[in-house]
């Protein structure tokens, strides 16, 4: 299973495009907000699209307040928490998602917000936040698609075989 993980396109379609067309192969497409909609102007290929709601959105007061703000998904038996991240304040920390990840049993959360990737993984017993992490949990950033805070335009990819999860970062050349 691959899916292909983007996160604040901010209305920049065409590198919004360039990351589908380098990974046709996808399962699945997960947006994790702060431009969801550019989605509807790339040429999706038939496959499940997940998109959760960014500060923009919320902002912006844009149709669509229907999307959720986060979501659980389950691929393999692999539990996924999508977030933007600004509800939990990830620009000053990650400790507030990481707790809201393992309370909602997820093994990955994937977040944006930041502009930038992150891939970390907390291995159980870890502080995070007032307590101990329960279990092993990986937290992802793909970065920002739109407005890198540092480099070149990101996307996240997270493949998924026989229950291990492989977490990688791919750019796009402007």
């Amino acid at each position: 299973m691959k899916l292909l993980v983007v996160s604040d396109s901010h209305g920049k379609v065409e590198r919004l495009r360039r990351a589908v067309e380098l990974n046709k192969d996808a399962d699945a497409i997960i947006h994790l907000g702060d431009g969801y909609n550019d989605l509807r102007y790339v040429a999706l290929p038939d496959i499940p699209v997940y998109k959760v709601r960014g500060n923009g959105e919320d902002w912006l007061k844009m149709s669509g307040n229907d999307v959720p703000r986060d979501l659980l998904l389950e691929f393999d038996g692999i539990k996924i928490l999508m977030m933007h991240g600004h509800t939990h304040s990830v620009k000053s920390g990650f400790d507030r998602a990481i707790r809201y990840a393992l309370d909602k049993g997820a093994d990955l959360l994937l977040f944006g917000h930041t502009h930038g990737a992150i891939e970390r993984y907390i291995p159980k017993g870890s502080e995070v936040g007032f307590g101990e992490a329960e279990r092993d949990i990986y937290i992802f950033n793909p970065g920002s698609i739109g407005e890198p805070r540092f480099g070149e335009p990101k996307f996240g990819l997270v493949t998924i075989r026989e229950g291990k999860l492989l977490l990688s970062h791919g750019e796009i050349d402007l």
